[in-house]
């Protein structure tokens, strides 16, 4: 690969002056395929002999040994397991080493996801995430990916920085995954090198100030924050940490680069700063925070309606998002467990995901929903995301939770010698080739 001769000037530097050809090399070699697994089932039953050595930074983290064509499984549309890049799975060291479990987050720039769900999964029912997207479809996106997760610790909303700026929460934890250059996806997008430029890592770094900025002014006295971007310039990442040092008052616990002649994954760098006291009054935080650290044996729900759409929420975050509701545009909120169309109840496709599905539902005595469960084979749970209607299921009448592998993939409902498909929509999986 021939990389831009501004670039080479620019990041020649530091770690990279003395191993350059290495990192050059590097760009030439394939990019290692991983995945973050959820803990519906085991990487081994999921990939067994796909499965290679897990990835360093992250306890459910693993590569694998060449990449299937992932689309085509129904674990993964079931959320057990998560396609993403292995370094990027660093955030759940710093995770583990800077936040406690009940802290109330903030992912700043969140879409596609892959972070927050690192974030979800590290807090439990212990803790609560708002991972916000400002643009639409990439909102959308974020949705569906928490959702097949299947946590219920979380809320989306799409807001830019400055209107989130607005809002009277103190956040214990905030990520900001900047908008960036792109220079550590060099390899694996020949667009990223191409529209590399100077000018555009000049104005990336102003644009991460803002950002930061306004996330600075959602952050607790003794909070953290992880600021990161997938770049190698200093202008980006080290000159960004010291101007928030500086003119905001952070001190820096750590920061580190990935590079991926080295770590096994893809360029990223991530800087963990915590915000000193400050000697103003700052804002307090609208939230009452959970008084434990440890995950509850039962989980306990508000219900509130979005529209006809049944919402539960962790009673010990419903203050926060109560507060975000008043401020900003709101995506996902809770659970979304029914939808009202007269006097029945339909359930929504996230229940179906959701790892507290029934815990959920014997909390709100008002809906009566029984459901038969089915297992599909490959081709028939294929046939089902892709939006086709089901036949010849042994069931009795009415809603039915199908399964593939015993992992949730969705509703039906049998009206007889058919199953009506409830998979939604915007989720559907276009590709009929799944072999």
């Amino acid at each position: 690969m021939l990389l831009p001769n501004d670039f080479e000037r620019m990041v020649r530097r530091g770690d990279l002056a003395c191993s350059w050809d290495a990192f050059v090399a590097s760009m030439d070699t394939p990019s290692p395929v991983s995945v973050h697994i959820n803990d519906r089932l085991s990487a081994s039953e999921i990939f067994g002999d796909m499965l290679a050595e897990r990835v360093p930074h992250n306890a459910a983290g693993y590569y694998l040994k060449h990449r299937p064509k992932f689309t085509s499984d129904p674990l993964l549309h079931g959320g057990c397991y998560y396609v993403q890049e292995a370094n990027s799975m660093a955030l759940a060291t710093y995770l583990e080493k800077y936040v406690a479990r009940n802290a109330i987050a903030l992912d700043m720039c969140a879409a596609p996801g892959g972070k927050s769900i690192i974030i979800s999964q590290y807090l439990k029912a212990c803790g609560f995430i708002v991972a916000n997207e400002p643009m639409p479809k990439r909102a959308n996106v974020l949705a569906e990916n928490l959702q097949k997760w299947g946590n219920d610790n979380f809320m989306v909303t799409r807001a830019f920085p400055d209107e989130l700026a607005k809002i009277k929460i103190a956040f214990d934890f905030i990520l900001v995954d900047a908008p960036c250059s792109g220079e550590g996806m060099f390899r694996k997008e020949e667009e990223a090198v191409s529209q590399w430029s100077t000018s555009n890592v000049m104005q990336c770094a102003e644009r991460q100030k803002e950002i930061v900025a306004n996330a600075w002014n959602l952050l607790k006295d003794d909070g953290v924050m992880i600021y990161s971007t997938c770049t190698y310039n200093h202008f980006e990442d080290e000159d960004v940490v010291n101007w928030i040092c500086d003119e905001l008052g952070g001190m820096v616990a750590e920061q580190r680069h990935f590079y991926p002649h080295i770590d096994k994954g893809e360029g990223l760098f991530m800087a963990v700063i915590f915000k000193r006291q400050q000697a103003s009054v700052s804002r307090q935080a609208s939230v009452v925070k959970a008084d434990f650290e440890h995950e509850p044996l039962h989980h306990s729900y508000s219900y509130c309606y979005a529209g006809e759409r049944l919402v539960a929420i962790q009673k010990n975050f419903e203050s926060v998002v109560n507060a975000l509701r008043k401020c900003v545009s709101v995506v996902v909120s809770g659970t979304e467990v029914a939808q009202q169309k007269g006097r029945k109840y339909v359930p929504c496709h996230a229940l179906a995901l959701s790892k507290y599905r029934d815990e959920m539902l014997s909390q709100f005595k008002d809906i009566h929903l029984e459901y038969n469960t089915v297992d599909l084979s490959l081709s028939m749970a294929m046939t089902y995301l892709r939006g086709d209607v089901l036949c010849e299921l042994d069931c009795e009448r009415g809603y039915v939770l199908l399964t593939y592998r015993d992992c949730a993939i969705g509703w039906g409902n049998n009206v007889a010698n058919r199953v009506n498909n409830l998979y939604p929509h915007q989720w559907r999986v276009l590709s009929a080739n799944y072999a």
